[in-house]
Formats: structure tokens, sequence, C-alpha cells
């Protein structure tokens, strides 16, 4: 059950990623298939999905302070 919430959630970060205004949505999504367990075999794709997420919602801040923590956030992600 928890592999098919995961990939439901996965699916849906993925899909959010491309549309500018629902950023936070897909990071939502990713940190929702992340909960599923680190062991799971799609683990890895949600750590990439929430990195890009995070990389793209720094691109639209204005501040470098909130762009550089949101960067920093999005390696943490890629790192796992």
């Amino acid at each position: 059950m928890t592999e098919i919430l995961s990939f439901k959630y996965l699916n849906g970060a993925s899909v959010e990623t491309f549309y500018p205004s629902q950023y936070e949505e897909g990071i939502e999504f990713s940190r929702q298939a992340i909960g599923a367990g680190e062991d799971h075999p799609m683990a890895s794709r949600a750590h990439v999905a929430l990195g890009i997420g995070l990389c793209l919602k720094a691109s639209d801040k204005k501040l470098q302070g909130d762009r550089q923590a949101l960067h920093h956030q999005a390696l943490k992600a890629f790192e796992k």
C-alpha cells in the first residue's frame, strides 16, 4: 500500500514542478513520498523531485538569502 501511495505522491510531485504557481504543492508531494520510507525503491526519485522543486522555487525568489537557503535545502535533497 505504501508503494502505491508513494508513487502517487511522486507522480504528483513531478507534474507539479512544471507549473511555476504550484511549486509548493510539488515540494509537499515529494516530502510525502519521502515519508514512505528511505528504504523504498522510489525514495531516490522522491529526493530528486524535491531537489528540483526547491531549485525551481529558489529561482523565483527575489532575495539572495532566500535563494541561497532554498538552494542549500535542494543540495541536501540531492545528496540523499
